[in-house]
């Protein structure tokens, strides 16, 4: 469906303040980025924790044997909880790493560090069931198309992740598993933090680990996420500024798509009440849980939202940003996210850097003479993360923090199911 013009005229203004003043320098959009961090927790997402200090602990390293590889096993845990609750962060390096330190891609990911390559030696998580559908059945390095760590490691990067259910199950009536649950973030529990906020606050305490692993060029950490892990990872960029590129991939409403998309023009009440059926899956899943309870009174006036996506692309500048769709990929929005990359690229031409020709890449190349500092880039594909897609993030990485381009040999671009 398309949008109207009723729903275009909703958009707020991204070079505008609350209080209605025009926003025309780099300092100005500077104290701008608090009140947008402030509505994205207040109205949307729920509050990060405040002053949540962490301990590290590096309880396994390795070679692994189904790929050129050493593994390293850290627990992320939180003395002042009093729970045995962690994360188990993964760290893929290339083997013989040596002294080196290389770019970094960091994910949450879907179903498990154990998912991802076929080594008996990366622990399950067994403390937390999944409670996800889509879960079932996935067993070791059965998603390993999903998170290649053999095609990230030969492109000379290294590759961090943990499960998403350390933080929170992906379940809307088993929300008492992981850290979340221990924690809340405001005095009004309306707008204590939902799933998102907490796999995003996850995220940025793997940042804190990177910034002190030996291995790690800390000024090339690159955060990407598929779907709702997307939207996760989009909002860990927007909050955290210590990550230097954001890649969201088809994570549509919550992500990069319109809070006011015209057919979901009750986007909120859906996303917080209701259910919906995947594409892809033809089962519904209620969704009430990425967003904090807060958000469902935005169900009967979505426009009157004071921010919409493009506020938060725009708290990314100006740092690389890559948006990634599938034009078949319609519940995720390519077009409604296309439209948020071109507002946001307002202020990523207010700090003066090069935005590229006309923001988007169908299919072809990701290079630096044609990717500039934000783009969308789109492929003929329905809703999926495969190995095409991470030779597009690796060359967008490539262009930005390598300093010859040269990007990986281009995979064949996958057609959608008719």
């Amino acid at each position: 469906m398309r949008e109207n013009a009723r729903a275009r005229s909703f958009w707020p203004k991204i070079l505008e303040n609350d209080a209605g003043e025009e926003i025309a320098t780099t300092a100005q959009w500077e104290a701008r980025r608090n009140e947008i961090k402030n509505h994205l927790q207040d109205k949307i997402f729920g509050y990060f924790p405040k002053d949540l200090a962490v301990e590290f602990k590096s309880v396994l390293e390795t070679n692994l044997s189904s790929i050129e590889a050493t593994y390293r096993h850290v627990e992320i845990s939180f003395p002042s909880l009093n729970t045995d609750r962690k994360i188990h962060l993964g760290l893929f390096y290339p083997k013989n790493i040596g002294d080196r330190k290389l770019p970094v891609f960091l994910s949450v990911n879907k179903c498990g560090n154990h998912t991802i390559v076929k080594d008996e030696i990366i622990p399950q998580n067994k403390g937390l069931p999944h409670h996800a559908v889509y879960c079932e059945g996935k067993t070791r390095g059965s998603l390993q198309d999903s998170y290649p760590v053999d095609q990230i490691l030969e492109a000379g990067y290294i590759f961090a992740t943990f499960d998403k259910s350390d933080m929170d199950a992906d379940n809307a009536s088993l929300l008492d598993d992981g850290i979340k649950s221990l924690i809340q973030t405001h005095s009004d529990p309306n707008r204590s933090w939902g799933t998102i906020a907490a796999w995003a606050f996850g995220l940025t305490k793997a940042v804190d680990w990177l910034h002190q692993d030996s291995h790690v060029d800390t000024n090339k950490i690159a955060v990407t996420g598929h779907s709702r892990r997307g939207k996760a990872a989009l909002l860990a960029a927007a909050m955290d500024e210590r990550i230097d590129m954001a890649i969201p991939h088809q994570s549509g409403l919550g992500g990069t798509a319109r809070y006011r998309r015209a057919y979901l023009r009750e986007s909120a009440k859906m996303m917080t009440h209701g259910h919906f059926v995947y594409q892809w899956m033809n089962e519904p899943h209620s969704l009430q849980h990425f967003f904090s309870k807060e958000f469902a009174n935005w169900s009967e006036r979505i426009g009157r939202l004071p921010i919409d996506a493009h506020h938060v692309i725009g708290l990314i500048a100006p740092r690389p940003f890559m948006d990634v769709q599938g034009t078949h990929d319609f519940w995720a929005g390519p077009r409604s996210s296309r439209r948020m990359v071109e507002l946001a690229s307002k202020v990523y031409r207010l700090y003066g850097v090069e935005v590229g020709s006309d923001l988007q890449i169908n299919d072809g190349d990701i290079t630096s003479e044609n990717s500039g500092q934000i783009i969308q880039f789109t492929s003929r594909t329905g809703h999926v993360a495969n190995r095409f897609y991470w030779s597009k993030f690796i060359q967008f990485a490539d262009s930005h923090f390598k300093t010859t381009n040269a990007p990986s040999s281009p995979l064949e671009s996958p057609q959608s199911p008719q």
